[in-house]
């Protein structure tokens, strides 16, 4: 049988909870020190960007987009190469939807300033008689900017499904 207080519930003082605010601190370190940064045409070829490349403890490369010449928004957030790498591999026909799900950020503009950006790093090439689509061009990122960015020949780069041979169309009969 349980044991009742003999004082009342009402008189029992309630603790109140103290409330600090937070302490100021500094920001958390970059993830990625800028090793150097470019400008680059955007994809309609109307504005300029300008980006870093990145490289962190683990020598591993990302990219980010620092300032619009057109005024269009975007995130200033680090992608990394690795996961740029991940997610475009094993398609045949990019396009910058396939870059959007790597932002947080939920500005409309930044996949296609990353495509901008990758293409004039020569990491992104264009596709065969496609435009709007792209290819990885098998260069990989650099601590200097890219002096020759023409796609790597198919021979001498890992052979995936995007190495079909090319078929010739038929001409028209009249």
């Amino acid at each position: 049988m349980p044991v009742k207080s003999k004082v009342p519930a009402k008189t029992i003082p309630k603790a109140k909870a103290k409330v600090t605010p937070a302490k100021p601190s500094s920001p958390p370190p970059e993830p990625y020190n800028a090793i150097r940064s470019g400008t680059c045409s955007s994809l309609n070829g109307l504005n300029t960007l300008t980006y870093e490349v990145g490289i962190d403890t683990r020598d591993a490369y990302a990219y980010r987009i620092t300032a619009n010449t057109g005024g269009g928004f975007f995130s200033p957030e680090w992608i990394d190469w690795g996961l740029i790498e991940l997610t475009l591999n094993p398609i045949d026909q990019i396009t910058s939807f396939n870059l959007r799900k790597l932002f947080q950020g939920q500005s409309a503009n930044n996949a296609g300033f990353l495509v901008a950006i990758l293409r004039a790093e020569g990491l992104l090439g264009p596709y065969p008689a496609k435009k709007r689509y792209y290819r990885l061009t098998g260069h990989k990122p650099s601590r200097t900017p890219p002096i020759d960015t023409t796609p790597i020949p198919s021979e001498n780069r890992q052979k995936d499904s995007r190495d079909k041979p090319a078929t010739a169309k038929k001409p028209n009969k009249k």
